[in-house]
Parts: C-alpha cells; sequence; structure tokens
C-alpha cells in the first residue's frame, strides 16, 4: 500500500508503522492526518469498538490492478485445489450475477466502496 499511497498522493509524508493496530491508534490518536490501507480491513475497525468512533472513510475507494491485483482474493492452502476452484466457481457466480454489492452491503458493517 504505502507504494500506491506515493504514487497516488505524491504530496503525502508516508509514515510506516509496524502493524495495523499501530497505524489506526495513531490516527485516533490524531498523530497522523490519515492511514491508506484495505478498504474491507477498515471497514471492520471503523465499526469496532476499538475506533472509539473517531473516524470515516474519506475518498476512495482506489482501485488498481497495477498495485493490488485484479480485486478481492481467498487464500487456500495450495493441496486443496478442489477448494480453490469451487470458491473461483462461486465468486464468479456472485459477480456474474451483480449480487457483489449487495452481500458486501448485507455482511459487512459498512461499505467500504
Amino acid at each position: 500500500h504505502e507504494t500506491m499511497l506515493k504514487a497516488y498522493f505524491p504530496v503525502a509524508e508516508p509514515v510506516p508503522f509496524d502493524s495495523r493496530d499501530l497505524a489506526f491508534a495513531a490516527l485516533r490518536g490524531g498523530t497522523v492526518d490519515a492511514v491508506f490501507g484495505d478498504g474491507v480491513g477498515f471497514a471492520f475497525w471503523l465499526e469496532s469498538d476499538a475506533a472509539e468512533n473517531c473516524c470515516s472513510f474519506s475518498g476512495g475507494p482506489y482501485f488498481s490492478e497495477r498495485f493490488l491485483g485484479e480485486g478481492l482474493a481467498i487464500a487456500v492452502d495450495k493441496k486443496n485445489a478442489d477448494l480453490a476452484k469451487a470458491l473461483d466457481y462461486a465468486i464468479g457466480q456472485v459477480v456474474a450475477k451483480r449480487r457483489f454489492s449487495e452481500l458486501m452491503l448485507r455482511y459487512f458493517p459498512l461499505s467500504a466502496f
């Protein structure tokens, strides 16, 4: 995400953190003005008690095949090719039937999009 941040926001001054929790603490505490990263993960944090209702999404979403690949992904054990194929098929069906946004809004606490 740091490389993408520098490309999209060249005047920003990146502040690297060792963990997402440390970045969130800095945002909540006002040490940094913004945190750039994964919208889905951020959605869960923003709606959690840990966020203390401090923050919200601003701008975006930011998509980039160059920096992030083709989209969301699910990791499975290399030895489980059947599961990977089943997940690929299921996700393909969700996208083909244009249900992805509906499912995101139903099962995720806050839209990352």
